[in-house]
């Protein structure tokens, strides 16, 4: 079964084709990414992936990372623990 990334808002989806649309930000199909090989951050952020959403959709988004910077770090950080404790489940037990 193949993943599905939504790069608007990291939604993860398990499935032969992505939803037709982001059950958490209502984006389309289109905007959704196969996972294929080697994981990426889930924080990635690619500008322009939100031009076709809906206005009241980017203006929460917007809402989001405005104001508090430390969010964002504490975000980067949790994908820093994720990293690391995926090196130690592959060290110890070869996942």
């Amino acid at each position: 079964m193949a993943k599905w990334v939504c790069s608007v808002c990291g939604y993860v989806y398990e499935g032969e084709e992505p939803p037709k649309q982001c059950p958490v930000c209502k984006a389309p199909a289109e905007k959704f990414i196969k996972q294929d090989g080697e994981m990426t951050w889930a924080s990635e952020h690619v500008i322009g992936v939100a031009k076709d959403v809906p206005e009241d959709i980017k203006a929460d988004l917007r809402a989001n990372f405005e104001g508090e910077c430390s969010e964002h770090e504490m975000a980067r950080d949790e994908a820093r623990h994720g990293k690391a404790f995926q090196a130690l489940l592959n060290r110890y037990f070869g996942k």
